[in-house]
C-alpha cells in the first residue's frame, strides 16, 4: 500500500520529548502514515528511537545543520503524497486531524491544504483563539484574511497545524531562505505556498500544541538586539519577494507585513528602555480594577509584574486579535459590558495608540493609561 502521508519530526537532544510526540501520533485514528525522525546531529541517547520504534525511519545529519536543512533532507526522503512538519517539543492534540485532513482532501481535489487551530501555552497561559474561519477558502482569499489579521496567525495556526501536498510544496523551493534559521522561516513557507496552490480546508478544532519560550518575545529572546529581531522577523519578507514574480498585491502584503514588524520589535524595545519606570507608574493602580488593552509580549509583561507585585485587580485583556482565551475580550464585547476602571494599553505603537484612544473615549467610566505618557 502506498504510503498517504509523511510525518516529519525534527529533534535535536530532546529524547524524551521526541518519544511523547511519537505515542501521540500513534494515536491518531488515520493509519497509512510513515514517521520520518529528523535528528540534527545530537550528543543524547536519540539514536534509540530505532529500537523502541523499529517502523520509523531515523536520519541523523553528520553535523549539527539547523532547523530549515534538517527539514530539507526528510522532505527529500519522504514517500508520502501529503506531509505534515512537527518538531519535538511540540505536540499533537487531535486524535483525528489526519483522519479528517484526508477526508477532506479526498471530497475537494481542489484543496491544497490543510489546517487545524492551535493550543499555544505561553509561560502559564494558554490560548485557542475562536477567530472565525471558513471551512475552504481561495487561496488568494485566505492571504487576504491573514492580512487582516495584521500577520498574528501564528497564535490561530502554525506551520505544523498545516497538512500540503508534498509535491506542490516542493515547488516552493522550502527551507531556502535568505537566513535559513530565521525564526519566520515557517511563515515564509506557508506563505509561498499559498501563492501557488488552489484552495485551503480549514479543520475547526485544535489539533496542534505549541509551546512558546518562557519569555514570549517575537522570534523567542534576545528583544534588546534590533538586528536580530530584524532578521528573525523580516527575513520571510525577502524569501517571498524573491519567489517568483513581483506583482503589485505581493508589494502590499510584504509592505504592510514589514510595517507591522518594525512597529512591534520598535515597541516592544521603547518598553525594555523604559521598563522600570513604567513599572513605576503601574505601581499607582494598587487599589484600582484594571483591565490591559493588548495580550501580546508587551501586554504579559504589564501582567506578570502586576500579578507578582499585587498590584491592582486584573480583570482581563481586551484584544481583538487573540479573543476566545476566558480572560480575554474583544472591544466591542467590552464595550457592551459598561466597565468601569482602568485601561492599561500596552503598545508603544503609535498608530494604535491613537486609534484605542478614539475607540475607548466614549467610555464615561474608565480611565485610559498609555506607556507613552510621562505619568500613567
Amino acid at each position: 500500500m502506498d504510503i498517504k502521508l509523511s510525518v516529519i519530526l525534527t529533534t535535536y537532544n530532546r529524547y524524551t520529548q521526541l518519544l511523547n510526540i511519537i505515542r501521540n501520533i500513534k494515536k491518531q485514528t488515520f493509519i497509512n502514515y510513515e514517521i520520518i525522525v529528523a535528528d540534527d546531529c545530537s550528543t543524547d541517547e536519540t539514536s534509540l528511537i530505532r529500537e523502541t520504534y523499529p517502523n520509523v525511519i531515523y536520519i541523523k545529519t553528520s553535523q549539527n545543520c539547523g532547523y530549515a536543512k534538517n527539514c530539507l533532507n526528510a522532505l527529500l526522503k519522504a514517500r508520502g503524497e501529503y506531509i505534515i512538519f512537527l518538531s519535538d517539543d511540540d505536540d499533537l492534540i487531535c486524535d483525528t486531524f489526519f483522519h479528517e485532513a484526508m477526508e477532506l482532501f479526498d471530497k475537494d481535489p481542489c484543496i491544497d491544504s490543510v489546517f487545524g487551530r492551535v493550543k499555544t501555552i505561553n509561560g502559564n497561559h494558554e490560548f485557542v483563539s475562536n477567530e472565525p474561519f471558513k471551512q475552504t477558502y481561495n487561496s488568494a482569499d485566505f492571504i487576504t484574511k491573514i492580512m487582516s489579521l495584521r500577520f498574528t496567525f501564528l497564535d490561530l495556526f502554525s506551520f505544523s497545524s498545516f497538512i500540503f501536498k508534498k509535491d506542490l510544496f516542493i515547488k516552493t523551493d522550502p527551507f531556502k531562505a535568505i537566513f535559513p534559521e530565521a525564526g519566520s522561516v515557517d511563515i515564509s513557507a506557508i506563505i509561498k505556498y499559498l501563492m501557488i496552490s488552489e484552495k485551503v480546508g480549514f479543520i475547526d478544532k485544535p489539533v496542534y500544541l505549541w509551546v512558546k519560550s518562557t519569555d514570549g518575545s517575537l522570534s523567542g529572546s534576545r528583544k534588546d538586539d534590533l538586528s536580530y529581531q530584524i532578521i528573525q522577523s523580516v527575513s520571510a519578507a525577502f524569501d517571498i519577494y524573491e519567489f517568483r514574480e513581483v506583482t503589485e498585491d505581493k508589494i502590499k502584503m510584504l509592505n504592510d507585513y514589514i510595517l507591522y514588524i518594525f512597529d512591534a520589535i520598535a515597541s516592544d524595545y521603547r518598553f525594555l528602555l523604559n521598563r522600570n519606570s513604567i513599572f513605576k507608574q503601574i505601581n499607582t493602580l494598587k487599589n484600582e480594577e484594571v483591565y490591559i488593552y493588548g495580550k501580546g509580549w508587551l501586554g504579559l509583561q504589564i501582567q506578570s509584574y502586576m500579578l507578582s507585585n499585587n498590584i491592582g485587580q486584573f480583570r482581563g485583556f481586551i484584544d481583538d486579535f487573540k479573543k476566545g482565551h476566558n480572560d480575554t475580550t474583544d472591544l466591542a464585547s467590552f464595550k457592551l459590558s459598561n466597565p468601569t476602571g482602568h485601561v492599561i494599553v500596552s503598545s508603544l505603537k503609535y498608530k494604535d495608540l491613537l486609534k484605542i484612544y478614539k475607540d475607548l473615549s466614549c467610555l464615561q467610566q474608565v480611565v485610559i493609561h498609555d506607556l507613552i505618557s510621562e505619568q500613567i
